[in-house]
């Protein structure tokens, strides 16, 4: 019964008991192997250090003109009006600025995008819609009030409405403030 058993068994009889056979110890390096690579991804360790260069030349930002957007019409085409240097020119998408190497890349409902090639810096810039100029103070001045308001830019006088009227424009029943009514644009209610 023995001999049966030793012929028909994967594992015979050995001498170690615990020692590898041939097709363990293939499996064993195998996943030794794999191991190995699985831990150092695959990679290898070496590192090579980068030549040292020189260092190229500061390249300066070349100073740009003021630049505003004063409007800009949405419809079946993007159009904006760009103001440079006193200079008002009509502009699109994909078209270039006059006597400048800046093309207009987009236009949106605030600003346009200008970006040109080459070694010049900066390559790309961005032009706000303005109502002045950007170097002018925002809101009113001392000579002259902001869009056509009072001398000075500040409220009516406390005295109530134009020409020192009371608040509610002298109607019986007129609103506080000299505020139109709801629902009407301050005419016979």
């Amino acid at each position: 019964m023995k001999g049966l058993i030793a012929a028909t068994s994967r594992f015979g009889s050995r001498a170690n008991p615990f020692a590898l056979s041939a097709d363990e110890i293939a499996f064993d390096q195998l996943q030794a192997s794999e191991r190995l690579l699985s831990e150092n991804g695959n990679f290898g360790t070496e590192f090579e250090l980068p030549e040292d260069k020189q260092p190229e030349e500061l390249v300066v930002a070349e100073e740009q003109p003021i630049r505003r957007l004063s409007g800009i019409v949405i419809g079946d085409a993007i159009y904006a009006i760009l103001e440079e240097n006193g200079q008002s020119t009509i502009v699109r998408p994909g078209s270039m600025i006059p006597n400048t190497d800046w093309k207009v890349v987009s236009i949106d409902s605030e600003r346009a995008i200008l970006r040109r090639t080459g070694s010049k810096r900066p390559n790309e810039i961005e032009v706000k819609l303005q109502v002045g100029l950007p170097s002018a103070p925002a809101g009113g001045g001392s000579n002259g009030g902001a869009f056509g308001g009072p001398p000075g830019g500040g409220m009516p006088p406390a005295g109530g409405g134009p020409g020192g009227a009371p608040p509610g424009g002298g109607r019986p029943g007129g609103t506080k403030g000299g505020a139109p009514r709801a629902g009407g644009a301050g005419g016979r209610g």
